[in-house]
């Protein structure tokens, strides 16, 4: 069986809520059974350190507020899921983008 051709969307969300909608997406697909045309939901974030009182803090900033990427095999289903999500605005797709543009 081949494998089915798959691109990255960018999704835009509602800044702070890039969690709940990537949750919500994945929701949906397990529910409609799509995992096999989705193969990641994310929310690009990178590590910043910090020093505070003297100790050294962690945390994790997300690198592209209010967007979520999805590398997926866009039909009818998934892309009606995505304009259904309420908070997000709207989705996007570059055919320039590769999988090793957003590889982790």
């Amino acid at each position: 069986m081949s494998e089915i051709e798959k691109k990255w969307y960018v999704v835009r969300a509602l800044s702070g809520k890039e969690k709940k909608v990537k949750e919500y997406l994945e929701a949906e697909i397990a529910r409609l059974g799509l995992q096999d045309q989705v193969s990641q939901v994310l929310i690009p974030t990178e590590k910043v350190y910090q020093v505070r009182n003297g100790k050294p803090i962690t945390k994790e900033r997300n690198f592209f507020p209010g967007y979520i990427l999805i590398h997926a095999a866009l039909d009818g289903e998934i892309e009606h899921s995505i304009k259904k999500c309420k908070r997000s605005n709207w989705f996007f797709k570059n055919p320039r983008w590769t999988r090793n543009t957003f590889a982790k």
